[in-house]
């Protein structure tokens, strides 16, 4: 009833709502009611933002639906003015065309048909995005991403050259219907808090972050907790006068202090004990969340390298790198902004779900006709972006189930007219799949395969930067590039060693350097603890190779 629901939408407008969300049951079936809402919620009231369920999430299960369209709205109002803004503001400066839009499902697209709640966690995947760039050209198909900034760690897998996404995505405490590259993350990075528990009357470390405003205690800014950054500094890692590359000075002296009243007094130990202890459970939770994203997933880790990035991921990652037993660690140039660089590169990409049942073998026709009509959708959408049909890569999939079954297991499926033995094919091929994931003898075709949701995603690449790489002859020696040397702690020293500190800039393809040692570059630092020796590679990247 239209007239019910404009005395609806009415009141909501009176008590001062901004934006509303409509999700019908099983619209993603029929949506023209929601279309209908939409149409005249928009006419009656064009200031009022809205998202309907059959757009944001046209797929089966309700809940996930809902939420995933409750927090679209929610957020919809607030992001789409924000990014209006910013076009504004480049627009003034000169800028040709609209910016594009980091999305969670790993591309870009225009800001005029970016969808809010896509843009969750799409800040993480920019690194991803960069890694797998990267891990191509260094010829590794295998990659633990882990990206330490101030607030938290991020782990994602990069398997066979792919990355992965998230089964049922949770932000956070609700369920939602989008897809997510599949990011672990916790509350351990360069701002986290050190406290004393108030119950056991033992050093906790984190959750929670100071970030950059107040800040750690030597950022002198106000902030009086202190966090993983003061500790580094306390042992040593961190040089107080070239922060930033000496455009920010830190104050240690404070920072001694305030940590000795809060933290070492009551422990009743010394500040460096305490800075250390820090320093080790911060290593710790990394550790676990690593091997949380990699071993429990039953990848070997002698598999993989890492690829650390972040600004305070160099800190570390000669640390975690080692518990996990990769077999390399990366720490790229780009190191602090890398996750801006991998969305710098992103391609512009267009992810499309939705809910159609079939039992296989299905009607081949009916199943090209589904995806021949989503692709139909995508080219609109590129065309939009500025792209032609042609320069369009399309990769389809479909998520099927044994009956009875809740879960989905995806397949890929191959462009153009499907045929019967397409269809035969694809049921041999997704139950391989199946029994790779949960293990061999657990298919059983018996049980009937159905088709649950179609998948595209929509694909026109972009233009990606020229790397340099050094083509000359690698040197060893690494004297040129030796700042100086300070003594920093480590626990394989058991305590405060002398340690060579050497200027980034000044390092060439090829030099060794041997741990313990420090590389200060001006967006980050890198540990290298004892016994561990790093290389520089043509690239330009400081390559942990033995851990």
């Amino acid at each position: 009833d239209m007239e019910q629901a404009k005395k609806c939408v009415d009141e909501l407008v009176a008590e001062g709502v901004e934006a509303i969300a409509v999700c019908l049951f099983w619209s993603f079936i029929n949506p023209d009611h929601e279309k209908a809402l939409k149409k005249m919620i928009e006419d009656n009231y064009p200031d009022i933002f809205v998202s309907i369920s059959h757009e944001v999430a046209p797929q089966i299960r309700e809940y996930a639906r809902s939420m995933t369209v409750v927090i679209d709205a929610a957020i919809g109002k607030l992001t789409k003015n924000y990014i209006n803004s910013l076009n504004e503001e480049f627009m003034a400066k000169g800028l040709q065309r609209p910016i594009s839009i980091m999305h969670a499902y790993g591309g870009v697209t225009s800001s005029a048909t970016s969808r809010p709640i896509s843009t969750i966690e799409s800040g993480p995947v920019g690194g991803v995005i960069g890694a797998k760039y990267y891990a191509e050209m260094l010829g590794h198909k295998n990659v633990v991403t882990t990206d330490v900034g101030g607030t938290s760690f991020d782990v994602s897998v990069i398997w066979n050259g792919e990355w992965s996404f998230k089964k049922e995505p949770i932000l956070m405490r609700f369920r939602v219907a989008v897809p997510i590259i599949n990011i672990t993350c916790i509350g351990a990075a360069g701002g986290t808090i050190s406290r004393i528990d108030p119950v056991t009357g033992e050093l906790k470390v984190g959750p929670d972050s100071a970030r950059s405003t107040p800040g750690p205690i030597c950022y002198d800014r106000g902030g009086m907790d202190p966090t993983t950054t003061d500790a580094d500094l306390v042992l040593g890692y961190l040089n107080p006068d070239y922060f930033f590359e000496g455009r920010m000075k830190l104050n240690k002296e404070k920072t001694i202090a305030v940590m000795k009243e809060k933290l070492a007094d009551p422990l009743k130990m010394d500040v460096v004990e305490t800075a250390a202890g820090i320093y080790d459970i911060i290593n710790m939770y990394m550790s676990d969340n690593l091997r949380l994203s990699v071993i429990e997933k039953g990848f070997d880790p002698r598999d993989f390298v890492v690829f650390s990035y972040g600004g305070n991921g160099p800190m570390h990652v000669g640390s975690y790198a080692a518990e996990l037993g990769a077999q390399k660690a990366y720490v790229l140039p780009q190191a602090a902004v890398f996750s801006a660089l991998g969305i710098g590169i992103s391609d512009v990409v267009h992810a499309y779900k939705m809910t159609e049942f079939h039992v296989m073998p299905a009607d081949p026709k009916k199943i090209t006709t589904t995806f021949e009509a989503m692709e139909k959708r995508a080219v609109v959408d590129m065309q939009n972006e500025g792209f032609k049909p042609e320069e369009i890569i399309f990769q389809r999939e479909l998520d099927m189930k044994y009956g009875r079954q809740v879960h989905e297991v995806s397949v890929p499926v191959k462009n153009g007219k499907l045929t019967d033995g397409d269809m035969h094919a694809l049921m041999d091929k997704w139950e391989g799949i199946y029994e790779a994931i949960y293990g061999k003898g657990a298919a059983y075709k018996e049980a009937g395969i159905q088709v649950v949701f179609f998948k595209l995603t929509a694909i026109c690449k972009t233009v990606k930067p020229k790397t340099k790489k050094d083509v000359g002859t690698p040197v060893e020696k690494s004297d040129m590039a030796v700042k100086g040397s300070r003594d920093a702690f480590f626990r394989r020293s058991n305590g405060f060693v002398k340690t060579m500190v050497y200027d980034y800039g000044k390092l060439r393809y090829g030099n060794i350097i041997e741990g313990p040692a420090i590389i200060e570059a001006p967006i980050t630092t890198i540990v290298i603890h004892p016994e561990q020796l790093v290389k520089i590679d043509s690239y330009h990247n400081v390559v942990f190779e033995k851990l």
